[in-house]
C-alpha cells in the first residue's frame, strides 16, 4: 500500500487518528483522509516541499529537488 510509510512516520504513531476510508468488494480497504486529532479538532498530516511548492502524503524525499519533505499538519 503506497500510505504505508506514513503509518511508520514516529510523529504520526504518536498522534490520535481519524481516517476516512472506503470499503471495496473482497475487503480491500481504500484510505481517502488521515487527520489528527487535538484537542477534539482535526488537522490535516501531510508532508510539503518549500522549494518546489510539492504536497505529498507519505515521509521521503521531495520528488523534484530531493530534498527531505517537511512534516506539516495544519487546520483544514
Amino acid at each position: 500500500d503506497t500510505m504505508t510509510p506514513l503509518f511508520t512516520d514516529s510523529r504520526v504513531r504518536q498522534r490520535e487518528l481519524q481516517i476516512t476510508a472506503r470499503l471495496h468488494s473482497g475487503d480491500q480497504l481504500e484510505i481517502i483522509k488521515v487527520q489528527s486529532v487535538k484537542a477534539g479538532k482535526l488537522y490535516d498530516i501531510y508532508y510539503y516541499c518549500d522549494v518546489c511548492s510539492i504536497t505529498a502524503y507519505v515521509p521521503g524525499l521531495c520528488p523534484c529537488c530531493r530534498n527531505e519533505l517537511e512534516f506539516r499538519e495544519t487546520s483544514p
